[in-house]
């Protein structure tokens, strides 16, 4: 009887007093054992920590009833813990996923939904990801079976955190790979249905959705609708990316001089690091060259060459063509970085109003104010922005005006940089 007392005992998530009971009727009772035998001693043996006696138990069971469901999600578990979760081997990851997929349907109680999330994690955090492959784990899954409903937790510290949910982060996936594989007709479309289904969005996916988007449509031969959407987009978040798309969109129109305001303001914003930036800046180096400006476009050249060199990368050879043609006439200064960020603020600052004022008021923590302009408009400013000495309540300001985007009342507003007390 021994096996009945194990089955009972794994049924009541008894199973290390299970255990010992399904070993002796393995020595005993084998003629016994049913599926329902093998499935809940597998079960006890996952349990326990014994997964490769488990996976083994799976296996058997698989031959013996390869239609027996319970099994095939017990087994798909037991694989998703040993191979699937925290995975460093790509090969084991994609034949236990690729078994999992084939043997479980995705819904509830199976491992077919996180396993394919897994894997589309590991495709994520690869230093090359192949997009295509991507392509293929999102259409492993239905996006009408996924759950829209967001995990959140309190961390050690007190502070609440949210986890995009399974649909939102298939939509992140699939709109991002179909973008990276140039399907720009998808991916917008997919980027309508996205904005359509999701209630709350995480990582700024909202933001990348639209400027991916907004890419699409260029690509596609609408640059005028591209470069409205992006500049909409710069406006509530300032990432170098929106400004990087604006140059390559204005150089499509050979629009120069835009072309470099909008790098100009790319490279100048501190939210990517100037290693990721190397490709724009040598597109900006072809870009001064063309309307004749070869000393700006060495500095360029050669802050591409230092860049390189200091993250231990190969020197492209067609910018030490460039920088060998340029020297010839110019040579480039001993502070490259400095000049650069000189002459790239020049481009940026031209591009923008000029405002005075006085300082209305400053927030409690002291970060941020507001500046009345000599217009009388209240405008929004950050004290990082402010160039010269401490600034006060009443401290008389020359400023530059740029358009910006209030997150709080969900609208276009206008913020001053560059703010100088007189």
């Amino acid at each position: 009887m021994s096996l009945n007392e194990a089955i009972e005992l794994a049924r009541g998530n008894r199973y290390q007093e299970a255990f010992p009971y399904f070993e002796k009727a393995y020595q005993g009772e084998l003629d016994s054992f049913n599926e329902w035998s093998w499935y809940f001693y597998s079960k006890t043996l996952g349990k326990i920590g014994k997964l490769e006696a488990a996976l083994k138990v799976n296996h058997f069971l698989l031959k013996k009833k390869p239609d027996f469901a319970p099994n095939l999600n017990l087994y798909g578990w037991h694989l998703h813990k040993s191979s699937i979760k925290n995975a460093d081997n790509e090969e084991k990851l994609l034949s236990a996923a690729n078994f999992i997929v084939k043997h479980t349907k995705q819904e509830q109680y199976s491992p077919y939904e996180r396993t394919v999330i897994e894997v589309l994690k590991f495709m994520k955090d690869k230093p090359n990801t192949n997009y295509n492959q991507v392509l293929y784990w999102t259409e492993q899954l239905d996006p009408k079976l996924l759950n829209q409903e967001v995990f959140s937790f309190t961390t050690d510290e007190g502070k609440r955190m949210e986890i995009a949910s399974p649909l939102e982060f298939w939509y992140q996936h699939r709109i991002r790979a179909l973008f990276e594989t140039k399907q720009y007709e998808g991916c917008s479309s997919l980027v309508d249905e996205a904005m359509s289904a999701i209630k709350s969005f995480h990582y700024s996916n909202d933001i990348w959705f639209r400027i991916r988007q907004a890419v699409s449509i260029g690509q596609l031969g609408d640059v005028e609708d591209a470069i409205v959407r992006l500049h909409a987009i710069g406006r509530e978040k300032q990432y170098w990316t929106v400004y990087q798309e604006l140059f390559h969109l204005y150089i499509q129109q050979e629009k120069f001089e835009k072309a470099l305001e909008m790098g100009s303001f790319a490279l100048l914003e501190k939210s990517g690091e100037f290693k990721h930036k190397i490709k724009l800046l040598v597109h900006m180096g072809f870009a001064l060259e063309k309307i004749d400006k070869p000393k700006e476009a060495l500095l360029h050249y050669c802050f591409v060459v230092k860049l390189r060199a200091d993250n231990n990368w190969p020197i492209i050879p067609k910018i030490e063509d460039r920088i060998a043609l340029l020297q010839q006439e110019e040579s480039a200064p001993n502070n490259i970085k400095r000049e650069l960020i000189e002459f790239w603020k020049e481009i940026k600052l031209q591009s923008l109003p000029k405002g005075t004022g006085k300082v209305k008021s400053l927030l409690p923590k002291g970060n941020a104010g507001f500046i009345e302009s000599n217009t009388g408009e209240d405008l929004f400013f950050q004290v990082r922005n402010v160039r010269t000495r401490k600034i006060d309540v009443n401290s008389k300001v020359n400023f530059h005006i740029m358009n910006s985007f209030d997150q709080k009342k969900q609208r276009e507003s206008k913020e001053a940089i560059e703010i100088v007390v007189i």
